[in-house]
């Protein structure tokens, strides 16, 4: 299991939930907000992209945050 905090200054929920979206196929995910964080919690990963996994999801959200920039 991994928890990844996104700053809500820093990355729009809208950018955050595409990620999720998008990554949906290879992992389930819980979404939590607060005042300041975007939570996701990542389960049940995919083994053939375990390593990457997080890396390459984080970086989905930081792209799909251009949108609401």
């Amino acid at each position: 299991m991994w928890n990844l905090k996104f700053n809500n200054k820093l990355y729009n929920r809208r950018a955050v939930k595409a990620a999720v979206s998008a990554y949906a196929h290879l992992a389930k995910f819980i979404i939590k907000n607060t005042k300041n964080y975007t939570q996701v919690e990542i389960n049940d990963i995919d083994q053939d992209f375990k390593k990457v996994f997080v890396d390459e999801f984080a970086n989905y959200a930081l792209w799909s945050n251009k949108e609401w920039l």
